[in-house]
């Protein structure tokens, strides 16, 4: 009997060691804070976890600040062939990204590659359609914003300049000196230049801005950070930088 009460202990005591080992502790950075969070090593790897709050950081996020200009003389420098290498890398990158077996963040990945596609597809219309309007019809979404936006650009002449009025006025809405950017208008539109003054303003704030609302982001960062805290089993903020 003693015996028998011996190898129980000692297997009950095995059994707590063992599963002691596999809960494992994982520390990392996000913006201003630094968190510590106890996970179960049989489950997910460190590599898992990370790739994890890698996805749900901005890391992937397709950068299309290039997309459009502010000046007509700066439409000769749009380069497409970036934002081309940049959505081969970013996709490439992000279907090979070893991440936790977990239904919640496959969904993630797989709406973060719908993102990055959206994106980048609006991006080249646009870059393209500076010279030859009607490459606007390439992107596939959007189909409100064609009409009120790429239509008028297509159709050029006073189709621009009656849509460049209104785009300006919804600017001077939105702008802390709005007579400023009436007499700025007034004075484009007068100029020969104004169908490339219209261009350039219809094409930035009235097509990209409504094109551009319309991409699905995804859960926010509230949501996401839920995800990744039920991967631990304790969790904990270690400490945060006061802004």
């Amino acid at each position: 009997m003693k015996n028998r009460l011996i190898t129980a202990l000692i297997f009950t005591l095995l059994l707590t060691v063992c599963a002691t080992a596999q809960m494992k502790k994982l520390r990392w950075s996000e913006e201003m804070c630094d968190f510590e969070g106890t996970y179960n090593s049989k489950k997910y790897s460190a590599v898992e976890i990370k790739n994890v709050i890698r996805l749900k950081g901005p890391e992937f996020n397709f950068n299309s600040s290039g997309s459009t200009v502010w000046r007509f003389d700066e439409i000769a420098g749009l380069d497409l062939a970036k934002i081309e290498r940049e959505y081969k890398e970013k996709t490439e990158a992000l279907r090979s990204l070893k991440i936790v077996n977990d239904k919640y963040w496959e969904s993630v990945r797989q709406q973060k590659l719908r993102e990055i596609e959206q994106y980048y597809l609006l991006s080249k219309a646009t870059m393209l359609s500076y010279t030859d309007p009607p490459r606007l019809n390439d992107y596939p979404f959007a189909e409100t914003c064609k009409t009120k936006y790429a239509v008028p650009l297509i159709e050029g002449g006073d189709s621009i300049l009656r849509i460049w009025e209104v785009v300006n006025m919804e600017i001077r809405k939105n702008n802390s000196d709005p007579n400023r950017i009436r007499n700025e208008f007034e004075q484009q539109r007068r100029s020969p230049d104004a169908l490339k003054y219209g261009l350039v303003e219809v094409t930035a704030f009235g097509w990209w801005n409504c094109a551009n609302a319309l991409i699905d982001q995804g859960d926010d960062y509230t949501v996401k950070d839920k995800n990744l805290r039920r991967l631990f089993t304790r969790f904990r903020t270690v400490r945060c930088e006061e802004p």
